[in-house]
C-alpha cells in the first residue's frame, strides 16, 4: 500500500482490506501493521495460550515490584469513577 492508496492486503489472510482494518504502526511505511485486526487478534490469543505460565509469571512479578504505583493509580480511577456516579446522580 502507498500513501495514495484505498486498501492494503494483509500478509496473514491475503485478503485485501482497508486501512482501518489495520492497527496503526509508526514504524512502517504506510503507518499500518502487517496483519489486519481479526489477524492480530487470532496471533495474539495463540501467544497467550502457548506462553500462558511466562506471562502469569511476568504480571506477578511486574505487580510486586509496583504495588505502591498500581495502588494509587487503583485508586485515581476508583475515585474518578465515583465522581462520575455522583454526577449521574445529581443530574
Amino acid at each position: 500500500m502507498t500513501n495514495g492508496s484505498i486498501s492494503k492486503a494483509c500478509t496473514g489472510c491475503q485478503e485485501v482490506q482497508p486501512p482501518s482494518e489495520f492497527h496503526k504502526a509508526a514504524n512502517s511505511k504506510d503507518g499500518h501493521r502487517w496483519a489486519c485486526k481479526s489477524c492480530c487478534k487470532v496471533s495474539e490469543r495463540a501467544y497467550k495460550v502457548k506462553n500462558a505460565v511466562a506471562e502469569s509469571k511476568r504480571g506477578k512479578i511486574y505487580r510486586s515490584k509496583h504495588v505502591e504505583d498500581i495502588r494509587i493509580r487503583d485508586k485515581a480511577y476508583r475515585e474518578l469513577k465515583q465522581a462520575e456516579l455522583d454526577g449521574r446522580a445529581q443530574i
